[in-house]
């Protein structure tokens, strides 16, 4: 059966990670498409399962990385999967972090330990003659996988600019450090169902939603 088919008949995905914000984030934006997202620990009650696999992210694309999880988990489930990668690229730092966002600097660096790392860097290319260049953008990668290999994908781009210092406490990972014009806020100062709404990882999953309802 087509990944369309599986979800006319019953609606529902499982999200491919284990990062509780993305779950979150990705099942209010299904809402309002009738789709029911559950989460991985959800399921593995349900459905009497082992623990999930670990996944190594080691495509080195965003596109690649998501498959890699869509399939790990998919083959877990034996149901379909919505699986994403996501990353912030800093032009002037030749698009990294990108897809090692995860794991800038180290996987046991925290995120404000990345977000000062970058601004340093940036500063320090401004005070050695380089023109002011503070342009950045989210990425997220998409995709909805089904038992037998239907897919469905897609992707969006949020641009915005890094700031000297982060701003709101709100979000997670990068957000406090990206202020992002069309919003006229970092996502880390608006609140969550407005995220849902206008954040990267929510723009990709309408584009998507939309190509199943």
């Amino acid at each position: 059966m087509t990944l369309q088919q599986i979800l006319d008949d019953r609606r529902v995905l499982i999200a491919a990670t284990t990062n509780r914000n993305k779950c979150a984030e990705l099942t209010i934006t299904a809402e309002k498409y009738g789709i029911r997202i559950i989460s991985l620990d959800e399921h593995r009650q349900s459905a009497n399962l082992p623990p999930p696999p670990t996944v190594e992210e080691t495509a080195g694309t965003y596109r690649g990385n998501a498959r890699l999880k869509a399939e790990a988990y998919q083959a877990w489930a034996k149901a379909p999967v919505l699986a994403d990668d996501s990353g912030l690229e800093v032009a002037a730092l030749a698009n990294q972090p990108g897809v090692d966002s995860a794991y800038y600097l180290s996987p046991e660096a925290t995120y404000a330990e990345r977000m000062a790392h970058i601004v340093q860097q940036l500063q320090e290319l401004e005070e050695g003659g380089a023109v002011r260049n503070r342009a950045a953008a989210f990425v997220c990668h998409l995709i909805a996988l089904a038992p037998g290999g239907d897919s469905l994908e897609a992707e969006a781009r949020l641009p915005g600019e890094i700031l000297d210092a982060p701003r709101g406490d709100a979000g997670f990972g990068y957000d406090p450090i990206v202020f992002i014009p069309s919003i006229g806020a970092t996502l880390a100062e608006i609140d969550f169902a407005r995220t849902c709404r206008e954040g990267f990882r929510a723009l990709a999953a309408q584009k998507l939603f939309e190509k199943l309802v």
